[in-house]
């Protein structure tokens, strides 16, 4: 009996967890109420408050379930560069797979971790600015040649922008392309970047405007 009602408890969690999400992707934090949520979900308002004590819990939650999706699928393709050699890297792309990959299958969770009103809400940001971070962090593992070796951490920073924030776009536009061609296009444009061997050289307002991308 006790099985039984954590997993239906895990079941309704999951479910409210799910339309919380194509909420507040579609129509933004300030604009979806506890009763959107609630008619989404097909639970009722108070069954929806035994398991979130408020909006603002839930939206974190929503986010933290992304996050933990997004990096889990990341660490998977991260292990794979261990015995992939650069030529591998730059031909198979899996960094940026991932980021397609996700765009597909989870159009609201990618709206919300890198398109939404919630990197710059300051009630939430820092779970979005501390993702970010360490994703940043995990792209300057991966053995690319656009990172400069012999250079300051403010450069690499910058350059791991520079490919985070290319990433995200392209990944969104790729996943959204309608001709084999599109996907082509796109895929050899980023391929183009990795191969720069000093992304830090790159005209300065080309920077700029990647890390507003990035950001």
């Amino acid at each position: 009996m006790g099985r039984r009602s954590t997993a239906n408890k895990q079941q309704v969690t999951r479910g409210i967890i799910e339309a919380a999400s194509r909420c507040f992707a579609e129509s933004g934090y300030a604009q979806i109420t506890v009763d959107d949520i609630a008619h989404e979900a097909k639970v009722s308002k108070p069954m929806l408050y035994r398991y979130f004590d408020s909006k603002a819990e839930l939206y974190e939650d929503v986010l933290n379930a992304h996050v933990r999706e997004f990096m889990g699928r990341l660490d998977v393709i991260l292990d794979r560069f261990l015995i992939l050699d650069q030529a591998s890297i730059v031909r198979e792309l899996p960094i940026l797979a991932v980021f397609v990959n996700y765009a597909k299958d989870s159009d609201d969770g990618y709206q919300l971790l890198f398109e939404s009103e919630a990197i710059h809400d300051p009630e939430f940001s820092g779970i979005v600015h501390d993702f970010i971070r360490s994703l940043r962090t995990k792209l300057l593992s991966v053995p690319y040649r656009c990172f400069s070796e012999g250079v300051t951490d403010e450069a690499r920073h910058a350059e791991s922008q520079v490919i985070l924030g290319s990433t995200i776009n392209i990944a969104r536009r790729i996943s959204g392309a309608r001709t084999e061609l599109e996907v082509e296009e796109l895929t050899g444009l980023y391929r183009s970047l990795l191969l720069l061997p000093r992304i830090a050289e790159i005209e300065p307002d080309c920077v700029k405007n990647q890390l507003r991308l990035a950001c």
